[in-house]
């Protein structure tokens, strides 16, 4: 609205509004632009095929047949089972028993110490009860897989019934054993052994006894393994030599090994020699004899 000035200066009311209307022209709409169609090349001519060469492109098209696998068959996880703690010590100690059990020492030192009683035809034809005497003796041995070898000496170390003076007596044996495992079983084994041995008995100083005898022998071995400190061991011997002289022997030890290289035993030794019918004694008698030993033994093995 607007308002006019008078000549004499008076200031009219205002005027009615007014409204003022433009008109903007319309955009004049372009001409579409018409573009000309691209017709696409016709595929060149396929050559005609003969029937070889669509049987063959047919073979060649299909698909190999699947190779079938064989099915995975997974096994059942079985949980581990809870360890207590006696089964971790008893499980950390099993390698180290079995450590000092294999530890290789075939090699053996043995001192012996017992008593000694012979009984001969003499002694009872002059109604004797013998003689006995205390014995000392070493032994070497070797022992490896199932190879067994000892070589033994013992003699005369005081008298102690039926001794005379100057009398000496000694005894010297070597064996060699094979043994075959009758268990698997480390800790309680049973070994059958084969043996050969050749013994040496030799006396002095007393006439009711014989001054040399001497054996080849063979016989058979038994070995049982009670844990892995004691062990049992029995023989059964049958001998002769070229003077058709028979001698019969069985022996039995006990040991219990301290460690890996110490062990102490017991045993016994029991002899009987027949001089046979080729020689005979003053009284006109076959000469026999009877020996029995009682032993204590220490073993080194290294």
């Amino acid at each position: 609205r607007v308002r006019s000035v008078a000549a004499n200066g008076e200031i009219s009311q205002f005027s009615k509004p007014v409204s003022v209307v433009v008109y903007k022209p319309k955009a004049i709409p372009k001409a579409p632009v018409q573009v000309p169609l691209r017709l696409a090349a016709p595929p060149p001519p396929v050559p005609p095929r003969t029937v070889a060469a669509v049987e063959t492109q047919k073979i060649i098209e299909e698909p190999p047949p699947p190779i079938e696998e064989p099915p995975v068959i997974e096994k059942a996880v079985q949980p581990e089972p809870m360890r207590t703690e006696s089964s971790r010590i008893r499980q950390s100690s099993r390698p180290i028993r079995a450590k000092i059990a294999d530890r290789v020492r075939p090699w053996s030192a043995t001192v012996e110490g017992g008593a000694f009683a012979l009984l001969s035809t003499e002694h009872n034809y002059m109604g004797e009860s013998g003689t006995g005497v205390g014995m000392f003796g070493v032994q070497l041995g070797y022992a490896k897989r199932a190879n067994t070898a000892r070589l033994g000496y013992r003699t005369q170390a005081f008298g102690i019934m039926g001794f005379a003076d100057g009398q000496s007596i000694s005894i010297m044996d070597a064996q060699y054993t094979y043994w075959w495992k009758l268990t698997q079983r480390s800790r309680n084994r049973v070994r059958l052994g084969l043996l050969g041995s050749y013994y040496r008995a030799a006396s002095s100083g007393n006439e009711r006894i014989i001054d040399t005898h001497q054996s080849l022998r063979t016989g058979f071995g038994l070995d049982v393994g009670l844990g892995r400190r004691w062990s049992l061991l029995g023989e059964v011997m049958v001998g002769t030599w070229f003077d058709n002289s028979g001698t019969y022997a069985m022996n039995g030890f006990v040991s219990y090994d301290l460690s890996d290289s110490i062990g102490l035993g017991l045993g016994y030794r029991l002899n009987l020699y027949d001089l046979g019918d080729d020689a005979t004694t003053w009284s006109s008698q076959t000469y026999r004899e009877a020996v029995g030993e009682a032993y204590s033994s220490l073993k080194f093995s290294f």
